[in-house]
């Protein structure tokens, strides 16, 4: 009885160290790797050359399957982040959406009165799609990329509330 419960308690404690081993190894190499990204500016523009002035851009590597977004200025301008702000995209082909929103013009009626100001021409839903927006560009390692993407459909001049 005494040598079973000696290789019992040896194989638990065996057990027991490949099991904190198995755990240290995970942390270390885990799911908190990122994969390197570099540098991203750009600008969204119609094919008449103004700018669109509002929305957000969303890239998807093709090839690594990461994200990264950005925030349209109102000159058109972006700039790309996927882990933390500004660092860009990761290196490859990316597919590429534009979304705009501008809020609820009932909420902001009630609150401000009417919104007359413009924001320039007024994107299609074909921009809001990776499978038919068209907008493609693709990030090189190691240096700054600047990109610009353009808008070949649209409503001119009717993005208003």
């Amino acid at each position: 009885m005494v040598q079973f419960k000696t290789l019992f308690l040896s194989s638990s404690l065996q057990w027991l160290r490949v099991s904190m081993l198995a755990l240290l190894v995970a942390s270390l190499v885990g799911c908190g790797s990122q994969t390197n990204t570099h540098v991203v500016k750009g600008k969204v523009v119609f094919s008449d050359g103004t700018p669109v002035q509002f929305g957000d851009i969303e890239t998807l590597s093709v090839e690594q399957r990461v994200n990264a977004r950005g925030k349209i200025e109102k000159d058109g301008s972006f700039t790309l982040t996927t882990y933390e702000e500004g660092d860009g995209a990761v290196a490859g082909e990316h597919k590429t959406v534009i979304i705009q929103t501008s809020g609820n013009p009932l909420i902001a009626n009630a609150k401000m009165g009417p919104i007359t100001h413009t924001h320039g021409h007024d994107l299609g839903s074909k921009y809001r799609s990776y499978d038919t927006s068209g907008l493609t560009f693709r990030v090189e390692a190691g240096k700054v990329n600047e990109v610009t993407l353009t808008i070949d459909e649209f409503k001119p001049g009717r993005s208003e509330h």
